[in-house]
């Protein structure tokens, strides 16, 4: 699984690592179906806050590495918006300080990928360009960047381009300017310490 991930990073210069090589399960039954941002009436310009789902998940630290550089990825069973499905394309979400408002503490202690495991199972090429697409979401700098789906020149992104909006098995890598835009603090999540 990494060294598929790794495909999609390596002309930028980066490693992605699994941290002592383990996944961390966890138990929280109130948060295997999770209430998510609804991304057809916001972007991250309008500064949305995290529902109470996301603050949960991702607030509780042990469920978090101790690293604070790393970017913690959780898998859940679902999706939810309101009373029912998110659109159709929301398969992942990245929550971070650079996109949402009211992030009491910053990346290092209250951000992550969310994923909807129902969805990604079984095309395990989407879902690692899937985790790709949002690991990009983490680390390209807002700031520079505006809509991170969009090139410099406010065109669309079309594959092979990760960060095509609907991302999927053709999309492989990253622009360059992309690649220098990346983690340019130095610290993966522009808000860590």
């Amino acid at each position: 699984m990494i060294d598929e991930a790794n495909k999609t990073f390596e002309k930028c210069g980066y490693e992605i690592q699994l941290r002592d090589n383990a996944v961390k399960p966890f138990s929280a039954p109130t948060l295997m179906d999770v209430h998510i941002t609804d991304w057809s009436t916001v972007n991250c310009a309008s500064q949305p806050t995290r529902t109470g789902d996301e603050a949960a998940l991702l607030d509780d630290g042990s469920r978090r590495s101790a690293v604070t550089t790393d970017i913690n990825v959780y898998f859940v069973r679902s999706f939810l918006v309101g009373n029912g499905l998110p659109p159709d394309k929301t398969l992942a979400e990245t929550i971070a300080q650079d996109c949402f408002s009211g992030m009491p503490i910053g990346d290092s202690a209250n951000s992550g990928i969310i994923v909807w495991s129902e969805k990604v199972r079984g095309n395990f090429k989407r879902f690692m360009r899937i985790l790709g697409h949002e690991l990009g979401h983490a680390m390209l700098v807002r700031g520079d960047w505006g809509d991170e789906h969009k090139n410099f020149f406010g065109q669309a992104y079309a594959a092979p381009f990760v960060m095509k909006h609907d991302v999927d098995e053709k999309s492989v890598q990253f622009d360059l300017n992309e690649c220098t835009s990346m983690n340019k603090d130095l610290t993966i999540f522009q808000g860590d310490p």
